[in-house]
């Protein structure tokens, strides 16, 4: 617990260092960086091997860390919550888009990341076909169980939310600004209802305003954290297209509902149907295409093989991360997402492992990358 503290505090001053963006974040993340090597005074040739510039340990080393101790204090008797992305809790399938945020601000429930979930998106300018379609849609993934996530600006992210509300769905919200300036306004109640049964993010300060520049980088932690992405309404160059474009290239299936061939608003979804998306006329197009949703959705208890006691399973010669799989998989389709967030074990050691326990038939694969126990 020390050790996420002192991680989430190098970060924050990091980002306040001139120089130190989220570029050079990832990149020291993929060369496995020790970010705590900044709190130690003797660290020029270790930051040398990592060709970080001098000035920035100099700046490093002007912050008053006990400062940020404090303010990370008040942020929590607040009820927010500062999560780094070496911290627990942060969401496994944010580490696996292009520029992760290194801090995440986290008001409301701690919910499970792992849970499948479906991006709804499209324009502030929605018209009521797109506003029934969203909520009808809405409403009948979150009667499978389907988390829904979603950015909190009018219109069609706003229906999202609300349908989710209204079934007693999960929901997220990512925002474009900090917990002290909610745009629009007019969505003050939202935000204040989302937090008391789902969970509203930013990687932004609580008093850092909304920007127009904020909301196309918000897209990328909205799609990041999703399974899918479904849009309703939107036209060519609008911010829902973005996030589209967005899920596409983070390998994530998109949805389009179709609309009016007169109107604007009809264009993006239009365009990214001509473009392969799949075309949305029922919540069934988007089950079909989601098997680990629809699995996890239509199990009863009767076909749910329950796990084995664990003294009667056999290990033999699994190694370590082996043994934590098995103990982890039962007859309910698993995914690696999930697996992942349980474990809290990397992406690459578990897929790895994951081979070696199909080759020897300990597990068995179903659509989707769903893994079950082999009991035969």
């Amino acid at each position: 617990m020390e050790n996420a503290v002192q991680l989430a505090n190098t970060l924050y001053i990091l980002l306040k260092v001139k120089g130190f963006t989220i570029n050079v974040f990832r990149k020291l993340v993929e060369r496995d960086f020790n970010f705590l090597s900044f709190l130690d005074k003797n660290n020029q040739e270790y930051l040398k091997q990592f060709n970080i510039p001098e000035f920035i340990g100099e700046q490093f080393k002007l912050f008053d860390s006990g400062k940020v101790y404090d303010y990370f204090e008040k942020l929590d008797n607040e009820g927010i919550r500062v999560v780094s992305y070496f911290d627990q809790k942060y969401p496994a399938k944010l580490k696996n888009i292009y520029d992760p945020p290194a801090l995440l601000y986290v008001q409301g429930k701690d919910l499970d990341f792992a849970i499948p979930s479906i991006a709804v998106v499209g324009t502030r300018k929605c018209s009521s076909y797109g506003m029934k379609v969203t909520m009808d849609l809405t409403s009948q993934l979150v009667s499978q169980g389907i988390m829904i996530i979603s950015g909190m600006a009018e219109g069609i992210d706003t229906c999202a939310h609300r349908a989710t509300l209204n079934g007693q769905g999960k929901t997220i919200a990512v925002l474009g600004g900090g917990f002290n300036h909610i745009y629009p306004r007019t969505n003050v109640g939202l935000f204040e209802e989302i937090i008391d049964s789902g969970m509203v993010i930013s990687e932004y300060e609580p008093d850092i305003e909304p920007r127009r520049m904020f909301f196309p980088l918000r897209n990328r932690i909205v799609t990041g954290l999703s399974d899918g992405v479904m849009i309703v309404e939107g036209d060519i160059k609008s911010g829902a297209m973005i996030s589209a474009y967005l899920a596409m290239d983070q390998g994530k299936e998109v949805f389009a509902v179709p609309g009016d061939i007169t109107s604007d608003i009809s264009k993006g979804p239009h365009k990214l149907i001509k473009e392969g998306a799949k075309l949305v006329s029922s919540v069934e197009d988007i089950l079909e295409e989601q098997p680990f949703v629809r699995q996890q959705s239509l199990f009863s208890l009767e076909n749910i093989e329950t796990s084995q006691p664990e003294k009667e399973l056999n290990y033999g010669t699994l190694n370590e991360i082996q043994v934590k799989i098995v103990k982890l998989l039962s007859g309910v389709p698993t995914g690696i997402d999930s697996i992942v967030e349980t474990t809290r074990l990397s992406s690459s050691e578990i897929i790895a492992a994951l081979l070696e326990l199909e080759i020897i038939g300990r597990i068995k694969q179903h659509p989707g990358k769903l893994f079950t126990l082999n009991r035969k």
